[in-house]
């Protein structure tokens, strides 16, 4: 029972995913139809989905908050290898820096926005 453990968990992981992927072929496909029926030209429908970009800067924010992630995580595995009895070291540095992380993400954006 132990052994197919994993080979389930990987199975249930693609299966989850290409539902959700399906589902949103479906739907995008079915909105599109319901907008043609409306009588609406293509390249209004190409404007409409164009309105739903996603700002750019929001991949600046999550690399800059991952690679504080990232040290802060390194930090607290060097000083828990100083200090070995103290084990909320690993959890105060991913904290601090990733603290230290978003503060520097809202600066960053605010720059951009301007």
């Amino acid at each position: 029972m132990y052994a197919l453990t994993p080979v389930l968990i990987v199975g249930i992981i693609f299966f989850t995913i290409s539902v959700v992927i399906s589902l949103l072929i479906y739907y995008r496909s079915r909105e599109r139809q319901m907008l043609i029926e409306k009588n609406l030209d293509p390249s209004q429908i190409k404007d409409f989905y164009q309105r739903k970009k996603i700002n750019s800067t929001i991949w600046l924010k999550l690399g800059i908050i991952s690679i504080a992630f990232g040290i802060g995580l390194a930090v607290g595995n060097i000083l828990y290898e100083i200090y070995p009895n103290s084990e909320y070291l690993i959890a105060f540095g991913i904290f601090i820096f990733t603290g230290i992380g978003s503060i520097i993400s809202y600066f960053v954006s605010k720059k951009y926005d301007d």
